[in-house]
Parts: structure tokens; sequence; C-alpha cells
């Protein structure tokens, strides 16, 4: 979906803008459902559902407006992504140090996702020439490279730390 978002022209991102935030908000559901797994809380699918449906009927609905579109997009991926995040803050959770920074991170993560495209409009860029070389879609992309790699690396060191206790056991 980046991919096609960098390279895409502005008709075809209008055209395919109900794929791509179906693939956004997929994509944050799973990103929610593996933390939600690692802290061992239920969060509700048919919340995450109508989440996800009323976020995609606001998208089609603007989907000749791209700047309402974004707007939209990332409200509804980072409600999702704050999901497990909400119901760590009202279960007990892992004080151990790793799991409280994979909770920080997905908290930064989740706020960041809701408040990128307010803090670019604010800073004066709401207006995309050519979307794929816009200030949103180059801190866009760079801020989820490089919690793509944080979170990897913060799941991959809590899953080889599990390994080895459970191999001690």
């Amino acid at each position: 979906s980046y991919g096609f978002q960098s390279l895409a022209s502005e008709e075809l991102l209008f055209r395919y803008a109900a794929v791509t935030s179906s693939l956004y908000l997929l994509s944050g559901w799973l990103l929610a459902r593996c933390w939600a797994e690692h802290w061992k809380l239920s969060i509700r699918p048919n919340i995450g559902l109508l989440i996800a449906l009323v976020t995609l009927g606001f998208i089609i609905h603007y989907s000749n407006n791209l700047w309402a579109r974004v707007h939209i997009g990332s409200a509804g991926i980072g409600l999702i992504l704050l999901m497990p995040v909400v119901a760590a803050i009202k279960h007990k959770r892992s004080q151990d140090w790793l799991d409280q920074v994979l909770f920080m991170f997905a908290l930064v993560y989740g706020v960041l996702t809701i408040s990128r495209p307010i803090v670019i409009t604010m800073l004066g860029h709401s207006h995309f020439d050519r979307y794929s070389l816009s200030l949103y879609w180059i801190a866009t992309a760079l801020s989820t490279l490089f919690f793509a790699i944080l979170f990897a690396i913060l799941m991959a060191a809590l899953a080889i730390r599990a390994t080895i206790r459970d191999l001690r056991r």
C-alpha cells in the first residue's frame, strides 16, 4: 500500500481510496492484535470492526478529497491502535521494563497516528501538489518505518527473552 501510494497518480489514489484505506486499517488491526496477545488482553473485534466501517464509510464519502481522507484514515487507524493500549491501562500488565517500553511506544505511536495530519496542517502544509513528495507523506513514511523497525526489535527481544526463560525452566 505504501509503494502504491508513493508511485500512484492522484487519480489512482482517488479511485482506490477504499482499497488502500482497508489495507491500512487491517494492518492497524493486526498490530493491535499482536500487542493485545502479548499483553494477554482481550480487545473487542466488534468495536474494531465498527471503527473500521465508520472510517471506510467516511473515506468513501470523501473519496475525492485527499486531505479529508488523510485525517479520517489516521483517526480510524489510531483509534484501532489505541484499543489494546486502553485495555492495558485498565488491566494489570507486566511491570517488566521491556513490556513498559513496548507499552509506551505503542501509546506514542497510536497518538502520533491520530495527531500527525493535524500537526502537519498546523504547520501550514495542508495542500498537496504531489502527494508522494509532500511533507505529510515523507513524515508518515519515515515515522512508520522507524516504528516498524522499533516494534520488530522489541517483539523479537520479548520473544527471545520468553524462550530463554522457558528453556531455563
